[in-house]
């Protein structure tokens, strides 16, 4: 293997390390979220006061944007970006 070579993998190994460590991260910030509102929604409290269910369901919406924005930056750092608009052309 060329030194080229070697250095192409090692990139894209820190890219893949550093992507399953922020969807992880991200993943288990969302289930949490998820699993305290769904508490939240059983009680009297929950049912009247709507003000926390949308703080909580905007803040899954951010880390979930935010999760894909930083794991499309890492896939294009190392050239494995997805590429929306070739699957448009298709259809």
């Amino acid at each position: 293997m060329s030194n080229k070579q070697s250095s192409d993998l090692n990139k894209l190994r820190a890219a893949v390390t550093d992507m399953d460590n922020l969807s992880q991260t991200a993943f288990k910030q969302i289930a949490a979220i998820s699993t305290l509102l769904l508490y939240w929604l059983k009680t009297p409290q929950g049912q009247v006061n709507t003000d926390i269910t949308v703080e909580a369901l905007n803040c899954i919406t951010y880390l979930a944007q935010s999760i894909c924005e930083n794991i499309g930056y890492e896939a294009d750092g190392v050239g494995c970006a997805y590429d929306d608009d070739s699957k448009k052309g298709g259809e």
